[in-house]
């Protein structure tokens, strides 16, 4: 399956006003903040990764572990499709989106959360 990265552009929210949110969905991330800042236009979509699962949850914990900077730089590991902004890629963490099949999925403290009716333009 192929897994879309999106990672929240902090400093572009803080350019917008919505430091407030920003700060919440790094700690409290709930699925209304992080729409109202896809809204925004305030995630990047920075690589692609291939995950040999069947379903969205195996997909999105293969995306999580391929793109993690624990050894090396994970933009050059062998599931990583493309990149697209080789300069923002960061570790994914609590508040980035996995997009899956065109299911959204944000990152929480704990596992992800579905983000149902959220569309992100490539």
């Amino acid at each position: 399956m192929k897994v879309d990265l999106y990672f929240l552009n902090s400093q572009l929210a803080k350019t917008l006003e919505v430091r407030e949110s920003c700060i919440d969905l790094c700690f409290r991330p709930t699925v209304e903040d992080a729409k109202k800042l896809v809204a925004l236009e305030v995630y990047e979509r920075v690589a692609s990764i291939e995950c040999p699962s069947t379903s969205i949850f195996e997909a999105a914990n293969c995306a999580y572990a391929a793109s993690q900077h624990i050894d090396s730089n994970w933009t050059e590991g062998a599931s990583v499709s493309e990149v697209f902004l080789p300069n923002k890629c960061r570790s994914s963490s609590v508040g980035d989106v996995f997009v899956i099949d065109g299911n959204a999925m944000l990152i929480a403290p704990v596992g992800f959360e579905p983000m149902p009716e959220v569309t992100f333009v490539m």
